[in-house]
């Protein structure tokens, strides 16, 4: 996955997008993977809009994803994502402030923040396995965050498996 000289104002605004591989070169699984990545990363996006514009943007999810040619099953995985996160804002937004290395949420960048509002969403919410929901968080954050960005996310995440695995029934897809 590829992606060139991205702005963070590109990636709130959808105009950035990693490039994938041709669909005949991929398994159905990889292709299920490549669903739910596009969906994360339009969850991603539309989180960014929402710190930017507020909860109007999350009104804007058909129009990302028709303008990005993601799938309809990437914007089904989008909204089912963002549903988590507004079920549980508070929940997810105190775990991250918590595990951040007292950083006040408003100072983790808008991507990396929002990259870990996805996995947090995910693993609180949405019943996907640790392993998966880091591992996927660490690879958008190399794709749309800085350099530092997958150390971070990694810590964060970590941090915040390590202490809500056994409260909340996490499991680590192993």
């Amino acid at each position: 996955m590829i992606l060139e000289d991205t702005t963070s104002e590109e990636v709130v605004s959808g105009r950035a997008e990693p490039s994938t591989p041709p669909a005949a070169a991929r398994s159905p699984s990889s292709e299920r993977a490549d669903t739910r990545r596009t969906g994360r990363i339009l969850a991603m996006q539309i989180l960014c809009q929402m710190d930017v514009r507020g909860d109007e943007a999350v009104g804007d999810l058909e129009t990302l994803a028709r303008e990005s040619g993601a799938s309809d099953a990437a914007a089904l995985y989008a909204a089912v994502v963002l549903e988590a996160f507004r079920r549980q804002r508070r929940q997810v937004d105190q775990r991250i402030t918590a595990e951040s290395g007292n950083w006040a949420l408003e100072r983790i960048s808008i991507v990396e923040r929002n990259v870990i509002r996805v996995a947090v969403s995910e693993l609180l919410g949405a019943g996907v396995p640790a392993k998966v929901a880091i591992n996927e968080a660490i690879e958008i954050g190399k794709v749309f965050g800085g350099a530092e960005s997958p150390r971070f996310i990694n810590g964060v995440l970590d941090a915040v498996y390590t202490r809500v695995k056994d409260d909340v029934g996490i499991t680590n897809g192993d």
